[in-house]
């Protein structure tokens, strides 16, 4: 194939027709640009291969698009159907747990001859003292209650820690373990903490009884996990369902 080498005259046109641009391409003046036929032609094949192949690139570009998105959506499709399984799974998981934790409830409360069976919480008051704590340089005044928990010292400290959360409740409407003694708020920390709480008035303070940081031990002459806490006023009239026998 003949290769054509392009030599173009740079010119300007004046009114008897176009005169060669001295200085080239550079030269202000220049307006045109003359070509042989076969620079011509060479140059528009030149031009028209481009064209070619930049349509194959962009036609090859959406092919791989496409074929991304395809593998995207069977990717994102794929992860769904997992996701959905591990929901399943961990919905069965979460009633097969609940299921245990109600048949362990049920035994405790035989085992301890609490009643009714089925309904009862499994919590019972096992003591409430009053202790003095020292504050900075002040005595206070606080109470110290044990309950014993539903559940056995079978249970490591992790569940036994996951499920006491239940004691306070774990919504706004439902009605908290503890209330059922006297026990209107709860603070997870010690006495010097609520007192520096600023969200709560000093009224609020002084008028509830609050329950302070929850500690957890293992009895096991009676074979089940009690939960002790300070607060801040004494209890109210325990219900008899609720004292330990």
């Amino acid at each position: 194939m003949r290769r054509c080498v392009v030599i173009a005259e740079f010119v300007k046109k004046t009114v008897l027709g176009y005169k060669e641009a001295p200085g080239g391409q550079s030269d202000p003046e220049c307006t045109h640009v003359i070509l042989t036929l076969d620079e011509y032609t060479d140059m528009g094949r030149k031009i028209a291969r481009a064209k070619a192949d930049a349509d194959e690139v962009r036609v090859e570009a959406g092919k791989q698009l496409r074929k991304d998105r395809e593998d995207m959506k069977k990717t994102v499709d794929e992860l769904k159907q997992e996701v959905e399984a591990l929901h399943q799974r961990a919905e069965y998981l979460d009633g097969l747990n609940r299921n245990l934790l109600r048949i362990a409830r049920e035994r405790a409360n035989a085992d301890r001859k609490l009643k009714p069976k089925k309904r009862h919480t499994g919590y019972v008051v096992v003591s409430s003292m009053e202790k003095m704590q020292r504050m900075n340089r002040d005595m206070v005044k606080l109470w110290e209650t044990v309950l014993e928990t539903p559940y056995s010292v079978e249970f490591t400290e992790e569940q036994v820690r996951e499920q006491t959360k239940e004691l306070t409740g774990s919504g706004e409407d439902e009605t908290w373990v503890v209330s059922r003694i006297g026990i209107d708020a709860s603070w997870d920390g010690e006495y010097e903490g609520l007192m520096a709480y600023p969200h709560w008035s000093m009224e609020e303070k002084k008028n509830w009884n609050i329950m302070l940081k929850r500690r957890l031990r293992a009895n096991y002459k009676t074979g089940y996990w009690e939960v002790s806490f300070f607060h801040t006023k004494p209890l109210g009239i325990v219900p008899a369902d609720m004292r330990a026998n």
